[in-house]
């Protein structure tokens, strides 16, 4: 036990000395006389002295070293890059470094090779994105993003070393019973603000309104999770929400789940300052640009967190990260799994996916439902419709066998499925094969959700249903499918009028 504390007690300092003497940028002074007035065993009661010693001991330095600057720029030379373009994160000792310091320091240093000899006194990180960020150039900005960096880093290594995230018997990690709950709240945060977008699209403002405002009555359920999907997730919310053109809805969420971190988590929780964080996003004309790219970069960064932190690059570990079968907004890395994979390495990873985990269990259909997507992604559709009718022929073997009432989790995840088949054969230009593949999940649904009752799943499909006999025609059909729509939103009508 002793060890124990002795060992958290060493973070503690060495993390409050980063962030106090790196993130703060207090002086060396101001540090000496805040771990000098704490309590034990966090003190550090030393001469400037030894702070000067402790602080080389342990690799924290606001400096760039010769070495390292040159390391990065011999890194960045590597690529045809113009002056002044940053496509990565930097990291040094896993604290992002400054771009405009590092571009200041380029021009005083000759170039060398990338295999030269340095001598760099803590480790260096790229994380490379598909854009310049020219946003970091802002010194508040990059300031902001970094202190939100580094709390995540502590929230990350804090939920690991306590083992919140830790795997279950099939080597899955995040995926306790608290963990899922959390993360289903999550998920239907995404689907009713894309539900009531839609209908804001659509002209019907009430029913996007209503829908808005149920959602966000569950904000303290999302701000009290602690699932590793929480603020990635968040952050796409509002990015969907502001390229809608919702301002207005986009600043009073940032505001009410900040609200609910201050009131909700304790001081010392390093998501409430990162809930914080929030209050610096982006606005002004150009904000959805802008927090397209924060929101990129900061999934880029949680995913190389989650990937060192766990040690291995399968698709357990993979999977234990996305828990989902589609990304909340941007693709990013969501489907490089998959990415140069041939249908033959594909099934391979599948087949071992079924066996390990089980033909019935929710992570199997997610890993399947990630597949489909990524193919469509990549327009392979006659590889989809091969794998999505290969994996639905599975499901009719024993869609009849299990009570709808009591396995929900499996009727929805059965009717995504049928889902996907339909998504399949329409991009493979099969109306009619798509039409009847849709058809299913609606069936499937009404098992377990009465007719006028809103159902996500069930509407999909039944817009689907709409989209393709409109398309050859068929006037009187397409209407009794809108019509069907409809009905599930008679008691939102009512209460909106």
């Amino acid at each position: 036990m002793n060890q124990i504390l002795e060992t958290t007690a060493y973070r503690g300092r060495y993390l409050g000395v980063v962030y106090l003497y790196v993130i703060e940028e207090r002086i060396l002074e101001q540090v000496q006389h805040s771990f000098a007035q704490r309590e034990p065993p966090y003190r550090l009661n030393q001469s400037i002295d030894q702070w000067k010693r402790w602080l080389d001991e342990h690799g924290i330095s606001k400096n760039l070293s010769k070495d390292e600057v040159v390391f990065v720029k011999a890194f960045r030379n590597q690529f045809a890059v113009p002056q002044g373009t940053w496509n990565w994160l930097v990291f040094g000792s896993g604290i992002l470094l400054d771009n405009i310091k590092l571009e200041e320091r380029f021009a005083e240093l000759e170039a060398t090779p990338l295999d030269a000899q340095y001598e760099i006194p803590r480790p260096v990180m790229f994380i490379y994105l598909p854009f310049n960020f020219t946003l970091l150039d802002d010194p508040a900005i990059f300031r902001n993003f970094r202190r939100f960096l580094f709390f995540t880093r502590v929230h990350f290594d804090t939920s690991f070393d306590r083992g919140s995230w830790a795997p279950d018997e099939r080597g899955l990690y995040a995926r306790t019973p608290e963990l899922r709950a959390g993360l289903s709240w999550l998920s239907d945060l995404h689907n009713e603000v894309v539900a009531a977008l839609k209908q804001f699209k659509h002209g019907t403002p009430s029913r996007g309104r209503a829908i808005l405002r149920d959602a966000f009555g569950h904000n303290d359920f999302i701000v009290n999770t602690s699932h590793h999907r929480q603020l990635p997730d968040i952050l796409a919310v509002l990015l969907l929400i502001l390229r809608g053109g919702f301002t207005d809805i986009y600043l009073w969420l940032i505001s009410d789940l900040i609200r609910l971190a201050r009131r909700h988590l304790s001081q010392n929780d390093p998501r409430r300052v990162m809930f914080e964080f929030l209050r610096t996003l982006p606005r002004g004309p150009d904000a959805h640009v802008h927090l397209g790219q924060l929101y990129f970069a900061f999934d880029a960064y949680c995913r190389y967190l989650w990937m060192s932190r766990i040690g291995s690059q399968d698709s357990r570990a993979y999977m234990s990260y996305n828990q989902a079968s589609f990304p909340r907004a941007d693709a990013g890395a969501f489907y490089d799994f998959f990415e140069g994979k041939d249908l033959a390495t594909i099934n391979a990873i599948l087949a071992s996916a079924d066996a390990q985990l089980g033909l019935r269990s929710h992570e199997t259909f997610l890993l399947w439902h990630t597949t489909l997507r990524f193919l469509l992604a990549e327009t392979r559709s006659p590889e989809m419709v091969r794998l999505a009718q290969r994996f639905c022929v599975r499901l009719l073997e024993f869609t009849t066998q299990w009570d709808n009432t009591r396995q929900r989790q499996l009727n929805l995840d059965a009717a995504l499925s049928f889902y996907l088949l339909g998504q399949a054969h329409a991009s493979n230009g099969d109306p009619r094969s798509a039409f009847d593949a849709f058809d299913k999940p609606v069936n499937v649904r009404n098992h377990v959700v009465a007719d006028d009752r809103r159902d996500t799943s069930r509407e999909a499909a039944l817009e689907r249903m709409r989209e393709l006999v409109t398309e050859i025609g068929n006037i009187g059909s397409a209407t009794e499918y809108q019509l069907r729509i409809e009905r599930t939103y008679s008691d939102m009508d009512v209460g909106g009028q």
